[in-house]
């Protein structure tokens, strides 16, 4: 398997950076597809990728400006064995979303045009594709109203065979991220259904993910995605509303990527990966690790976030994929370690 060919999208951003390290620690041939020179360029410098030593008959690329273009991975899908498609807006693009339409316009419409796009262009131009493996959330199978706090009693935990009908417009504050990977994921997997083809699907929801940010030059940007709820945390903020507790470290959250396009893994299914913590005692890790950091004002050992725990069951990822997640200590160092080698 490592000697096929696998396009990967999104690595210039947190996660698919670290899918693209594991990967090729694994000795796989990767193309990744990004959106311009300059991103070619931040992932060649980056010290993580210099690491791995030579990798020029590893590592190739594919310049693709407009994943909502019709046809826009033709030419980079051609030869691949496998995708994994982490590329899709989040919370911390730069674009205006003042109203919500240009809500839609930027999440929703680019995550689903992105993933039916690839898939269209695979079925097209890709023979050789046997699996095809893409980025979701646990957002897009968990009850909305949950990651507000609102959480019935006796709630039975969601696996990840539950799914959710779309969101419409307009959309709450915040919840146009949901929107996004609730409808990509429908559309993704309605998609597939409709077309019986030689490649088949596979998803990975993962949790809040955490962990050391590979591409990071600046303090700044681990406060932006999913690092930033734990650098709230970390430095006594708050958010304004609770937040899940279920957490994945970016190691664990890129292996499972790998450990779906097994082909001893079946396809056409979903794997919900995280587990649940105690959010509280991150304050109490970072203190042990980092107490100089502490006295000195850059970290808060007091814990303000208020939290909520969703049940889920993540056996099938467990039994299926035989993954385990790590330690809610082993994120929390890996992120304040790194801030303090940044500021």
């Amino acid at each position: 398997m490592t000697d096929d060919l696998i396009l990967l999208t999104g690595a210039t951003g947190f996660l698919g950076y670290q899918v693209l390290i594991t990967a090729l620690q694994a000795g796989h041939h990767v193309r990744c597809a990004v959106r311009s020179a300059g991103g070619i360029g931040r992932i060649l410098s980056s010290p993580g990728l210099a690491e791995l030593g030579p990798l020029s008959d590893y590592l190739s690329w594919a310049i693709v400006p407009d994943i909502t273009v019709d046809g826009a991975y033709d030419d980079a899908v051609a030869g691949t064995s496998y995708i994994i498609h982490v590329a899709s807006p989040v919370e911390a693009d730069p674009v205006d979303t003042s109203t919500s339409g240009a809500k839609d316009e930027a999440f929703v419409k680019p995550a689903v045009s992105g993933v039916i796009g690839m898939l269209e262009s695979a079925a097209a131009h890709s023979p050789t594709l046997r699996r095809i493996v893409v980025t979701s959330s646990i957002v897009a199978i968990f009850p909305t109203p949950c990651f507000l706090g609102d959480i019935p009693p006796n709630t039975k935990p969601f696996d990840a065979d539950h799914r959710l009908p779309d969101l419409d417009p307009p959309y709450e504050p915040g919840l146009a991220y949901f929107a996004s990977k609730i409808a990509a994921l429908n559309t993704s997997e309605a998609w597939m259904k409709k077309h019986k083809l030689a490649f088949d699907m596979n998803s990975i929801l993962p949790a809040w993910i955490w962990g050391r940010h590979g591409l990071a030059t600046t303090p700044d940007q681990l406060f932006k995605g999913s690092n930033g709820a734990l650098m709230n945390i970390l430095t006594g903020r708050e958010s304004q509303h609770p937040i899940n507790s279920a957490v994945v470290s970016v190691a664990t959250a890129a292996k499972a990527h790998l450990l779906a396009l097994d082909p001893n893994v079946p396809g056409n299914q979903a794997f919900i990966v995280g587990k649940l913590e105690n959010l509280e005692t991150a304050n109490t890790i970072m203190k042990k690790h980092f107490s100089d950091a502490v006295s000195g004002g850059i970290f808060s050992s007091c814990p303000r976030q208020a939290t909520f725990n969703i049940p889920m069951n993540v056996e099938k990822t467990e039994k299926v994929l035989g993954l385990k997640v790590d330690s809610l200590e082993d994120m929390v160092r890996e992120v304040a370690a790194q801030y303090l080698e940044l500021v």
